[in-house]
């Protein structure tokens, strides 16, 4: 706009004149265009109409194809033997026909979609001699052959429906549509013959063919009846026509047959009739489509010739419209820009020197004329006027605005005189008083105001002024209390006053920072009154920004740590708490152990003790066993039965020795793993820090505990090693003096010679059984030292479980999670329950 703004009056006018000149040719260039389109159209419709007229004759004969090869798969190759090579020779003479189009039309010069389709149904029918080749070797299904047959159908009248893209008037499209529905009528019209013709080849139907016999009837029926609502009273008469052969009522007597009996099958018709009087019918169908097809290439050469025809008429019209508009519009400038030339001379010359004179003279009586004649008288009082004017203004400019006009005037140019001298004097006193106002408030002085009884803009000047002033005042005051109240700490108060603009943005700033400094205060009070009462499941949730934010993120993360910690000693409580559980219950069980074997020992001490007395008779009594030799014979048999028990308590000795080596092992083992619990409850406490001081002398003791445990173990096992290898030689000696009082049993009668033997026999075995008495005794002390011991690792035990329940105790104090994560009364009391000593 502002380009054109600049012109000149005559490129004005040719550009207020080129907008419908364009327009002309625009409309003009649509309308030739639309004739361009509608003939390229036509003319395309015409190229496709010989295609479809070509692959309609080539449908025809596969359609015959078809059915005999339907009829030959049906009867397993009985029937149309002859007539199928021959039908096969027809269809490639239509094949050959469509070659020799495609040579005298290319494929190429045809619309992408419609030449793809043609290569895809060149391709489709190049598969036709395979089909043939498995047709003749009866090795495809007839399904598999009719839908190839039917593939190749469809996908020619898909082509011949692209057609309707290209007509553009009613009648075209009506032909178009007329031609492809009875197309159509007429594919399914050639599969119903060669589905009963396969059908009356083998005497019945099978359950598909009976329903898709019954939808091609009414198909073919729905089909017809567009086809009627489309077409022309000749191509109907023409249909009439064909209707009234002979073949027609045949194909609906042998079609009710074979509804009538259905899958009952028996219908008493040959294929061959059926095939050939369907054939005729399809015939004079034939007929009626070679008259559609006519009547569609007729009226796309018409359509083609009368749009060619308004084309060339269209665009003579458009060259003499362009011609008449150009002179028209020639005459018309010159006309205009003439006189308006001369008058911008004149306006340029003003402009150039500054002096308002025209002296331009023209005798024309139209506008122009007028318009130049005016503008002379105008100039020149313009001229007077501007002078006084300008020297006022002048005065004003240079700060004196006591400087009025003093010539007389008439009409406008004294009401501007009266304007321009109210004017200085307004100007006058509203300068002087908006001095004194803006003097007061670079002194800080709200107080003063401007004068309110000023007329007109200079009234609302002074109410802005003073309106600026007291909003500036209020909020400076509003401002300056609540300061105060943050100053003392007070978030709570805010600036009430209703302010606007700038100042009402910084109100709301103000507000809004106290509001966010209240908030996260309040959030920051709540989460540290939280963690002095154990509670580390709050934190700051709200949203801020700026350092607000950061403390935010830091306090949310302090107490994210503390509660991990937390989580983790409380962890550590409950395994240390469950490990020395089960070294309490393994110790216990310990302890009744050693308490068994030191009562089993007691019990060895006494029968070696016996062992011993008698032992120790027999040495004394050997001087007499000559005379006593019954009561020798008798007592050495005592004696082998008493070694013989002797023996077996020798042998539960060395099993209880070797039951207390394992119990030894299994404390050795109980310290060990102890010993790596405290380890661990150590790092835990170290990573704990300050919180984990008392738990890390807890578990300090807990180790040693463990080592001594782990100690008195290994002492205990080379003890018990010990008194194995005395039992095991004192078991070696009850052996043997079992064997010898056998011998003294089986050889009574010389025991007299031996007695000195037997004496000396008596005292080794005194001697030997002292010593196993002795270490018996030995094994008696250690076994109750063992006890003591066990019942002191029972009382480091149960100490451990009081730290560890302190422990415990202490964490429950923080409260992790919302739903708790410290242990509950029925917890504690099951925890207490486990540990009781036994």
């Amino acid at each position: 706009m502002n380009a054109i703004k600049h012109l000149s009056i005559r490129k004005k006018l040719l550009v207020m004149m080129t907008a419908p000149f364009l327009a002309l040719l625009i409309f003009a260039g649509m309308a030739i265009g639309e004739r361009m389109h509608d003939a390229s159209a036509t003319a395309t419709l015409h190229d496709e109409a010989e295609y479809a007229v070509a692959l309609a004759a080539i449908v025809h004969e596969s359609q015959k194809e078809r059915g005999m090869t339907a009829g030959f798969i049906g009867s397993q190759g009985t029937e149309f033997v002859s007539e199928l090579p021959q039908q096969r020779v027809v269809y490639d003479k239509a094949v050959e026909k469509y070659e020799a189009l495609k040579q005298r039309l290319p494929v190429s010069d045809l619309p992408t979609k419609y030449s793809d389709t043609l290569t895809e149904i060149e391709s489709r029918m190049e598969q036709r001699h395979g089909i043939r080749q498995q047709v003749d070797q009866l090795s495809i299904s007839l399904g598999e052959a009719l839908a190839f047959y039917t593939g190749f159908n469809s996908k020619v009248l898909n082509a011949t429906s692209l057609m309707r893209d290209k007509a553009e008037s009613p009648a075209l499209s009506s032909a178009v549509s007329a031609y492809m529905n009875f197309m159509l009528s007429k594919e399914r019209a050639g599969i119903e013959r060669a589905v009963l013709t396969a059908t009356f080849a083998q005497d019945q139907f099978t359950p598909a063919s009976f329903v898709k016999f019954n939808k091609l009837v009414e198909a073919q029926d729905s089909y017809l009846n567009v086809f009627e609502s489309f077409a022309s009273e000749s191509q109907l008469a023409a249909y009439k026509k064909a209707t009234t052969d002979s073949s027609y009522k045949e194909v609906q007597r042998m079609r009710d047959i074979a509804v009538e009996r259905g899958l009952a099958g028996g219908f008493g018709i040959e294929a061959g009739y059926w095939f050939n009087t369907i054939t005729a019918k399809l015939g004079q169908l034939k007929q009626v489509e070679d008259t559609l097809a006519g009547d569609l290439m007729t009226m796309s050469e018409t359509a083609l010739n009368e749009a060619r025809r308004d084309e060339i008429i269209e665009i003579i019209l458009l060259v003499v419209v362009i011609g008449i508009t150009l002179y028209i519009s020639k005459v018309i400038v010159q006309g205009i820009t003439g006189p308006m030339q001369q008058l911008q001379n004149e306006l340029k010359q003003i402009d150039s020197s500054g002096e308002f004179v025209i002296s331009m003279d023209t005798d024309s009586r139209d506008e122009v004329g007028d318009m130049v004649r005016s503008l002379k008288g105008f100039v020149g009082s313009v001229r007077e006027t501007f002078t006084d004017v300008g020297g006022v203004v002048e005065q004003i400019a240079e700060g004196n605005f006591s400087a009025r006009i003093q010539r007389e005037m008439r009409g406008d140019t004294e009401r501007l005189k009266d304007s321009v001298n109210r004017s200085a004097q307004q100007i006058s006193g509203v300068m002087d008083d908006l001095g004194s106002v803006m003097a007061a408030l670079s002194r800080g002085d709200f107080s003063r105001k401007m004068d309110p009884a000023v007329p007109g803009d200079f009234k609302q000047v002074a109410k802005s002024v003073s309106a600026t002033v007291d909003s500036t005042q209020e909020a400076m005051s509003a401002i300056r209390v609540v300061m105060e109240a943050m100053a003392r700490g007070d978030f709570t108060r805010r600036i009430d006053a209703e302010l606007q603009g700038e100042f009402d943005q910084l109100k709301q700033n103000v507000n809004l920072s106290l509001t966010n400094l209240e908030e996260a205060f309040d959030e920051i009070s709540t989460v540290a009154l939280a963690q002095a009462e154990g509670n580390l499941s709050k934190s700051i949730v709200g949203n801020y920004q700026g350092a607000l934010d950061d403390l935010k993120q830091a306090l949310n993360q302090s107490v994210e740590q503390n509660r991990t910690t937390v989580q983790r000693i409380t962890e550590s409580s409950d395994e240390v708490a469950e490990n020395a559980r089960k070294v309490a219950q393994g110790g216990n069980a310990l302890s009744d152990r050693t308490q068994q074997q030191a009562a089993a020992l007691e019990q060895t001490s006494a029968s070696t003790e016996e062992l011993a007395a008698t032992v120790k008779q027999n040495a004394d009594n050997a001087d007499n066993a000559s005379q006593l030799a019954d009561v020798a014979r008798q007592n050495a048999e005592e004696g082998s039965e008493i070694m013989k028990q002797a023996q077996e308590a020798m042998k539960e000795m060395q099993s209880s020795a070797k039951a207390i080596g394992e119990i030894t092992g299994l404390i050795d083992s109980i310290a060990f793993q102890t010993n790596l619990l405290a380890l661990n409850a150590a790092v835990e406490a170290a990573r704990a820090g300050d919180n984990g001081r008392g738990f890390a002398v807890v578990a300090s003791e807990v180790r040693n505990l463990a080592q001594k445990s782990a100690e008195s173990a290994r002492k205990i096992n080379e003890l018990i090693g010990n008194s194995v290898a005395t039992v095991e030689a004192g078991s070696a000696q009850v052996k043997r003096s079992s064997e010898q009082l056998d011998q003294i049993t089986g050889n009574i009668n010389e025991v007299a010679s031996r007695v000195t033997e037997i004496s000396v026999a008596c005292n080794e075995q005194a001697q030997g059984i002292s010593q196993l008495t002795e270490a018996i005794h030995s094994m008696d002390r250690n076994t109750q030292k063992n006890a003591e011991m066990v019942d002191n690792t029972l009382m480091a035990v149960e100490g451990l479980n009081g730290l560890a329940s302190d422990l415990r105790e202490q964490m429950s104090h923080f409260q992790l999670e919302a739903a708790g994560a410290s242990f509950s009364q029925e917890a504690e009391d099951s925890y207490e329950e486990d540990f009781e000593p036994a």
